[in-house]
């Protein structure tokens, strides 16, 4: 921080204007690295789903399919071997949606967008997933539906394919279905498609763009009580729930030197 000066001394004195000043800024620098720290996870999620969606060109509901390494270059904890099928979901956009899993050589399991399971997907069967302040509607498990709650408007759903050949992989992933339930008497499933060697970035970005991007994510979730603490920390530095991510020169200053301390 430097030296501080005071109007007397110490004891008998108050900061000066730029020590209250220099104070403030030592503050708000260490609350920014925190909330670096604080919000990995989102962010994380949010690029990856950002890169989908905006980089690669999927709708909502729509896989990935991630079959060979070229597919995968864009991602960081994707293995070599393992083909992914991957669809990010705003349950805000459409309302609750379906994920109908077939019988077979398949794996899967849904995370909100702080990267916490909400349940497996393995088991052949219909799942219905429900969004904040959303209810299920009434007689879906009578239909057959397995209802789960997620606690953020955006998931994932991370579904591995198992079998040998690439034609037996491509037949199963055409049988799973995702869709919105709105849709569930004619049912138009979301489908799939491949990166085909678009450029993309689902890492964590650097700099202001991290920023940027949890300003985005935050204001598309519900703030949960334990992260009311971050939300009054970020508040100083321009980061705050319904209001447009506008830094000024000071809070853009602070907030490049924290991304660059937090990383």
């Amino acid at each position: 921080m430097g030296r501080l000066t005071f109007t007397h001394d110490f004891a008998n004195g108050y900061p000066t204007d730029e020590t209250v000043e220099r104070l403030f800024d030592e503050m708000d620098f260490q609350r920014a690295c925190q909330a670096y720290i604080w919000a990995i996870p989102i962010v994380s999620f949010a690029q990856w789903q950002f890169a989908h969606n905006e980089q690669l060109g999927a709708k909502n509901g729509q896989i990935i399919y991630f079959e060979s390494y070229e597919d995968k270059l864009g991602g960081l904890t994707y293995n070599v071997t393992t083909p992914y099928a991957l669809p990010f979901i705003d349950l805000d956009k459409e309302g609750p949606f379906v994920a109908e899993m077939p019988a077979g050589e398949i794996r899967g399991a849904a995370h909100d967008a702080w990267q916490i399971g909400i349940t497996q997907i393995t088991e052949p069967g219909k799942y219905l997933f429900v969004g904040p302040g959303q209810e299920a509607p009434h007689g879906t498990e009578a239909e057959g539906f397995e209802v789960h709650h997620s606690p953020t408007n955006n998931l994932l759903l991370g579904i591995r394919l198992m079998p040998a050949s690439s034609e037996e992989r491509v037949a199963l992933l055409e049988k799973v279905k995702i869709y919105p339930y709105s849709e569930k008497d004619n049912p138009l499933p979301r489908g799939y498609m491949r990166p085909e060697g678009k450029p993309w970035q689902g890492t964590a970005p650097r700099g202001m763009e991290h920023w940027e991007r949890l300003a985005d994510i935050l204001n598309r979730e519900p703030v949960f009580e334990r992260d009311r603490f971050f939300m009054a920390m970020l508040k100083p530095l321009g980061i705050e729930k319904g209001v447009s991510f506008k830094p000024d020169e000071r809070q853009t200053k602070i907030l490049t030197e924290a991304a660059f301390v937090g990383e």
